[in-house]
Formats: C-alpha cells, sequence, structure tokens
C-alpha cells in the first residue's frame, strides 16, 4: 500500500552565501525556503515543496552578487555607473 508519508525528499543543499529554512527530513509536501545574505540577490525559486516523487518543485535557487548600476543623465550624455566607474553610452 503507498502512503504519502513514506515519501522524503533529500535535503536540498543550501545555496552559496545564501540559507536554507525548513524540516529535514522533508516530507510530502514539505516546503523550504532560501535566502541569500545581503549583497546578494536569489536567482531562482525562494520556495522548493517536496513531491510524490521524492523530489523538489525545481532547482536550489543560487546566491549572485548585486551590482550596483546606476544610470546617470548629465548634459544630454547617459552614464552607467557600477560600483567600480562609469561610462558614457
Amino acid at each position: 500500500m503507498f502512503l504519502f508519508s513514506d515519501i522524503v525528499c533529500e535535503y536540498p543543499g543550501k545555496p552559496r552565501y545564501g540559507d536554507i529554512e525548513g524540516e529535514f527530513p522533508a516530507g510530502y509536501g514539505s516546503v523550504v525556503s532560501f535566502s541569500c545574505q545581503d549583497g546578494f540577490a536569489l536567482l531562482g525559486e525562494s520556495e522548493l515543496v517536496c513531491h510524490e516523487e521524492g523530489t523538489w518543485t525545481g532547482d536550489k535557487p543560487e546566491c549572485k552578487r548585486k551590482l550596483l548600476l546606476r544610470q546617470i543623465l548629465l548634459q544630454d550624455q547617459i552614464f552607467l555607473c557600477f560600483a567600480f566607474g562609469c561610462w558614457i553610452i
């Protein structure tokens, strides 16, 4: 007899520069949440759910460093500015 309580999803891992919240081992319907450290942005899903096949609804997200990007309009010139310098475009 098949029971949903028998389903377990493996620990998906914590993203580099990030964190994971949830209970492990994770059973069917369990949700895990991901977040990133300050200065990093989450690329991918912020939550994954344990499927009836014992797999997660998606892949573990990544934490990528945020680039400080600003466009500046000065005397009809557009400048792209990052944390390390500006360029006229």
